[in-house]
């Protein structure tokens, strides 16, 4: 039997356009499905590639099975920009074209959803794809429309956790469009002393190359996590210097180096915030910025579900861009830096590459200086993704003093190994002898921006990101139930006792906020200006920084 849906028209005047909204059962009975669809011209060719006519099947038969729903068919090419200009943004530098890279009208949107909901029933589930949530949320927001879950628009597996991943992965540009961070001048009198937990500590070591370019004298040294753990000389470090901390979801481990140092004297990077579920995570928070510390938030909060995280790394490097440039960001340069992350899925690997990469489970990654002094993350990613069985990371030039000798060593055993260039193209010469000492024996990809230095790491995050779903998808990787959850908690959540000394001061603070997703959970609930935080090691919940 043939399911109808009501056909509404409406005309904006000020755009000559037509808009279509179809709904199907009652509103008013239950929570309707909604799905926001941008209408394409390749809709009506017989491409190879029809997903986008997909979703909106998709959405049909998603609307009939939920009872009720609403779909608002607006024409949309190129995401608001136009066919032709899509086209170019993909294929082009944005900076040539001045193309905004998503121009369509979510308050439109949210508006005639407004208009069609029945009065008294504003309570909507949405059907979103991986680029269309960030912006839907504040327009639907402005309406008094409440969203009451929403729907990813994903072929991949979701008890895995690949839609999830899928979604933060395509947000990120969004996300960062986000981040609002007023530029700091660290003092050149001052001692500065960086770490990192888990895999923050390649943001560390990217603070310090920032440091280094932009701030130039300034004493800060990285130190890594255990350097703060039981050592005389942490105590005394403590007390003539600043620690500047990053941590993205404020691990247990975070504690060990909080221990020493008075929150007045803390700089810490991290997407928690004050109105975390985690009463003693936004309790730390709070004792810091009261104390008159700096705290930098960064999305996205909370980014549980899936053992890897993609949106906290990847905007934690911009907000610390933000935080030390010197440099004026020119417009210019925010739509060729947006460009290199849409565009960033067509540099990912060759299949082939991947094929091989899977089948061997052995990669090495090659670079240069700077980049190769805090590309840490990209390792991680590799290790916590697809679980590879090795990765390294080498210089271009150190590349044969040890490296290469281990990979003919396994190749003769059977074992090969597969090769990414990093930016190495800053160095042709040593590039061109690396690519025949390897001749054709081994698989090898090579990944290049044009971005300044001190962003290229965004480019490439988001290239490493496109690889890791690509791969864990070909293998059916479980990110959601990994292998060793049940136990990682034994080491993970050994942290000291750490006490807030009364004599800390309570000096007016002064916060460096950026717009961020907030949590859903509400604002935490505090008793009083101090922290118990014994409590940590038993209450500060599993997070993978």
């Amino acid at each position: 039997d043939p399911y109808w849906f009501k056909v509404s028209m409406y005309y904006d005047l000020g755009t000559y356009t037509d808009f279509v909204v179809l709904t199907y059962g009652d509103l008013s009975e239950g929570i309707p499905l909604v799905r926001v669809h941008s209408e394409s011209i390749f809709n009506r060719f017989p491409l190879k590639d029809d997903s986008y006519k997909e979703k909106y099947r998709r959405a049909q038969e998603e609307i009939v099975k939920n009872g009720c729903g609403i779909i608002l068919l607006l024409h949309r090419d190129g995401r608001g920009s136009g066919l032709s200009n899509y086209v170019l943004s993909i294929t082009k530098d944005v900076e040539t074209v001045g193309i905004q890279q998503d121009a369509r009208d979510a308050n439109g949107a949210a508006q005639l959803l407004s208009q069609t909901l029945p009065e008294g029933n504003k309570t909507v589930k949405m059907l979103y794809s991986s680029t269309s949530r960030i912006n839907l949320e504040g327009a639907l927001e402005n309406q008094g429309i409440t969203v009451a879950k929403w729907v990813p628009f994903s072929d991949l597996d979701k008890k895995k956790g690949h839609d999830v991943i899928q979604y933060r992965i395509n947000s990120n540009p969004y996300y960062l469009n986000k981040i609002h961070v007023e530029p700091a001048s660290l003092d050149p009198s001052k001692k500065y002393i960086i770490t990192g937990v888990g895999s923050s500590e390649a943001h560390a070591r990217y603070f310090c190359y920032l440091v280094d370019k932009f701030q130039g004298d300034v004493n800060i040294k990285f130190r890594p996590l255990t350097f703060f753990q039981g050592s005389d000389a942490v105590e005394k470090l403590a007390k003539d210097s600043h620690l500047i901390l990053v941590s993205q979801g404020l691990s247990p481990h975070a504690a060990v180096p909080l221990n020493y140092w008075d929150p007045k004297e803390t700089t810490l990077f991290t997407a928690v915030t004050e109105k975390n579920s985690n009463e003693e995570k936004a309790a730390i928070v709070k004792s810091i910025r009261e104390a008159g510390g700096t705290v930098v938030n960064c999305p996205l909060e909370d980014e549980y579900l899936t053992l890897i995280r993609f949106v906290g790394p990847f905007c934690c490097y911009y907000a610390m861009y933000q935080y030390l440039s010197t440099e004026k960001f020119l417009e210019i340069d925010q739509r060729k830096l947006m460009g290199a992350l849409f565009r960033a899925q067509v540099k990912v690997a060759p299949s082939s590459w991947i094929d091989a990469a899977i089948e061997c489970s052995r990669i090495v990654v090659v670079g240069t200086y700077n980049i190769s002094s805090y590309w840490h993350n990209l390792v991680y990613k590799l290790e916590e993704g697809p679980f590879i069985s090795m990765v390294r990371a080498t210089e271009l030039l150190e590349f044969a003093h040890g490296t290469f000798q281990n990979m003919e060593h396994h190749r003769k055993k059977g074992v090969n190994t597969c090769v990414v260039f990093v930016g190495c193209t800053t160095n042709m010469e040593a590039l061109a002898q690396a690519r025949e000492m390897l001749g054709d024996t081994y698989p090898c990809w090579e990944v290049d921006s044009d971005l300044k230095e001190e962003l290229q790491i965004l480019e490439f995050e988001t290239i490493f990101n496109y690889l890791v779903l690509a791969w864990i998808d070909k293998k059916k990787i479980d990110q959601v139930e990994w292998a060793g959850k049940e136990r990682q908690d034994i080491l993970y959540s050994h942290t000291p006792s750490l006490q807030t000394p009364s004599s800390r001061s309570r000096s007016e603070s002064r916060a460096i906020v950026s717009e961020v997703e907030g949590g859903d959970d509400g604002v935490a609930k505090f008793t009083n200006d101090t922290i118990d935080m014994a409590k940590l090691k038993t209450k500060l919940s599993s997070s993978s920084q």
